[in-house]
């Protein structure tokens, strides 16, 4: 499961401030953040399967 993944959308939905930074720069916001490469991907995919997939720790393509 991507840890970084799920504790950055919990923080975009709890955090005014960081979720008006994820609507103006999405990318920049979330390597900002830390993610990784391959969780930058995943979520500016907005593939909703894609992002479960990731969270519930399963393997993406």
């Amino acid at each position: 499961m991507s840890t970084d993944l799920k504790s950055y959308l919990v923080a975009v939905a709890t955090q005014p401030d960081l979720y008006s930074e994820f609507v103006l720069d999405p990318r920049g916001a979330a390597e900002r953040a830390g993610l990784s490469a391959d969780d930058v991907a995943i979520l500016l995919s907005r593939d909703q399967n894609l992002i479960y997939t990731s969270l519930r720790g399963e393997p993406t393509p």
